[in-house]
């Protein structure tokens, strides 16, 4: 129950980063566009979700006696959430992608180019998580490597790597406006 609301409690942290990266694109458009309006609902909606996936654990935990069908129930809702709602992800991604590489080219872009590429890998790699809705077992259910554990890694190694360069955009395209 406590992972439970620590999920639930942690998408307060989502607010501010999504603020922030919704503040990047804005600067790497020049201006508010399409790519900023979809990016703040893309945040909105992945702050829901990461809420739900919380909420739907906790829900399986908060009376134990119910039946077991209902348990699981709740428990597959909350890990297909989990693992499968990767759509979210999916177009933050290609948001960031398309501001780093479609946006006009200049001498100081605000996203580096590499890391455009990087966020497009990472789109293009967990399109297989989608099949953990059809298959229960092998390398494309929910645990298994392409369902699991690929994107898993990706996970771990997007997110900071995400950190590092924002704080990188920060200083160079944020610290003059103060």
């Amino acid at each position: 129950m406590l992972g439970s609301v620590a999920i639930m409690v942690s998408t307060m942290v989502l607010a501010p980063a999504g603020a922030l990266l919704v503040l990047i694109v804005r600067k790497a458009e020049s201006g508010v566009g399409i790519l900023t309006v979809i990016l703040g609902l893309t945040v909105a909606t992945t702050m829901v979700l990461t809420f739900y996936t919380g909420f739907s654990l906790a829900l399986a935990t908060f009376r134990a006696g119910r039946g077991p069908a209902l348990i699981q129930y709740a428990s597959d809702s909350a890990f297909l959430q989990f693992i499968g709602g990767i759509p979210m992800f999916w177009l933050l991604w290609i948001v960031v992608a398309c501001a780093s590489l479609v946006t006009r080219s200049r001498e100081n872009p605000v996203i580096p180019r590499w890391f455009g590429y990087v966020s497009l890998w990472a789109a293009i790699l967990y399109i297989p998580e989608l099949l953990v809705f059809f298959l229960k077992q092998g390398p494309f259910a929910w645990d298994g490597l392409v369902g699991f554990w690929i994107p898993a890694v990706i996970f771990i190694v997007y997110f900071p790597l995400a950190t590092a360069v924002s704080l990188g955009i920060i200083r160079r395209h944020f610290e003059d406006t103060r």
